[in-house]
């Protein structure tokens, strides 16, 4: 049994690590030196944020996205830890049709890892106050550190069991 101590001990240190590591440039796609990025060796298990090929929104209060279809317009008026951060966000957003009303539909909201093709551990819960026409996201809940992506969903009415969705968007950002 002593023999494979350490064997064990390097399968832990793997499995508990190999979804989480910094980027090889240290902090989500920002100059740094952590790891060598020219040897293919020093990157094995590293997260590398933004994946190739991934689109990265850079935040800001108030960015606008428009979703697939044109039809909606979806504002994250601010996150709460901003930039979004590891850890239990909430956002607040305006969404209304690109014609300029305000959406009365439902909205759902979905929060995954893409590139580890795992949704976040808690979804977002979507509340409305009609009086200040703002949506709010809460737990946006990104538990570790890598590439995450936040969808809406926007209908024209209730969402559920046949619905046809009006529109999505998603936001993606790196956290580390």
């Amino acid at each position: 049994m002593r023999r494979f101590l350490p064997i064990i001990g390097v399968v832990l240190v793997v499995g508990v690590c190999g979804c989480g590591e910094k980027s090889p440039s240290g902090n989500n796609g920002s100059a740094g030196t952590d790891l060598d990025a020219s040897d293919p060796d020093a990157l094995i298990g590293a997260v590398v944020c933004p994946p190739p090929n991934y689109p990265v929104d850079t935040y800001a209060p108030g960015m606008i996205r428009m979703g697939e279809n044109g039809v909606v317009k979806f504002q994250l008026v601010a996150s709460d830890l901003a930039p979004p951060q590891l850890g239990t966000n909430t956002w607040t957003l305006k969404i209304a049709k690109a014609d300029g009303p305000m959406l009365g539909g439902a909205v759902t909201a979905h929060a995954s890892m893409p590139a580890h093709a795992h949704p976040a551990s808690l979804q977002p819960v979507m509340t409305f106050d009609s009086a200040s026409g703002i949506y709010t996201a809460t737990p946006v809940y990104l538990f570790m550190v890598g590439y995450w992506r936040v969808e809406f969903t926007a209908y024209d009415g209730p969402a559920g069991n046949g619905a046809v969705p009006l529109d999505v968007v998603d936001f993606n950002f790196c956290v580390d």
